[in-house]
Parts: C-alpha cells; sequence; structure tokens
C-alpha cells in the first residue's frame, strides 16, 4: 500500500490534521488523508477495497442498530487486522499502543459527548429565546411607561 503524504511524517500529519479539527483525528481518518489522492480517489486499489469494506460493514451495523452509533475504529481495526505487536497504524515512529490509547476517544465516545453538548446547544438556545423574550416584553413595558410619562399621566409621587 503506498500512501500521499510525501516526505511529511504520519506524526506531522496528524499533527495539522489536530489543529484543523481541533482533535486527534481517528484512525480511519488518517487512513483516509494518507491513502486518498488530491481528486479524491485511492492511491492503488488495496486502500479502496479497504475503505469499501469499511463502509458496507459500517452500514450494515447501522442498518442492523440504527440506535447504536457506529464505531469506525472498531470496523477499521476487523478490515485491517491485528496490529504487529509493538506498533500503533496511523501514528509513525515511535509511539507504542500503550502511549496510544488511553488518548484516543472512541467513536461510541465521541458520539456520546456530541449528543450531550447537543442537548446542553439546545438548552441554551431555549433559554436564550427565553431571555430574548423576557427582554423584548420589558422593553416594550418601559416604552409605555414613557409615553405615560411625557404626557404627564404618571406623576412623579
Amino acid at each position: 500500500m503506498t500512501k500521499t503524504t510525501g516526505t511529511r511524517s504520519f506524526a506531522r500529519v496528524r499533527a495539522e490534521e489536530a489543529q484543523k479539527l481541533g482533535h486527534d483525528p481517528t484512525e480511519v481518518e488518517m487512513f483516509y488523508l494518507t491513502h486518498k489522492k488530491k481528486n479524491g480517489s485511492m492511491v492503488d486499489s488495496t486502500s479502496a477495497e479497504i475503505v469499501e469494506n469499511i463502509q458496507t460493514i459500517a452500514a450494515q451495523r447501522a442498518e442492523e442498530q440504527p440506535s447504536e452509533p457506529v464505531d469506525e475504529n472498531q470496523i477499521f481495526l476487523e478490515v485491517m487486522g491485528k496490529e504487529r505487536h509493538g506498533r500503533v497504524r496511523g501514528y509513525g515512529f515511535g509511539p507504542t499502543p500503550s502511549s496510544v490509547s488511553s488518548k484516543l476517544p472512541s467513536q461510541l465516545q465521541m458520539a456520546s459527548t456530541i449528543e450531550t453538548l447537543r442537548q446542553e446547544n439546545k438548552k441554551l438556545k431555549e433559554k436564550l429565546s427565553t431571555v430574548e423574550q423576557t427582554q423584548a416584553e420589558t422593553l416594550s413595558l418601559l416604552k409605555s411607561f414613557m409615553q405615560e410619562v411625557r404626557l404627564g399621566r404618571v406623576s412623579n409621587e
């Protein structure tokens, strides 16, 4: 399997992508990044087959369990097979499984976090809407009161 990173190391590609995304890219994202040409096609037939297998299995699991998020990293491990001892795909030289595994959230953890953040966002939007509505009502009352004061209908006492 060839890769598309040229002289850039996987560690450098990972760091650049982490800056763009705001989090470390997953194993699947790293595979796509390092095996996809600029035109969007995969670099070779082996890479294309791996991507096709991942997408097929992900679609099957989504159909079988629609309420559960699909863990693409788990599917990636199934498609790619066992890792060689002491190695971690997509990290370049140096990192070991024990130094990396605790840092990467699983797809399920990420999905759970995203859902929690969406719920919090929805609550905050509702609260903001309520505050804006209250503010508009208060402003309306204040304007009508000021109009009454100008017309002399309200005394200072």
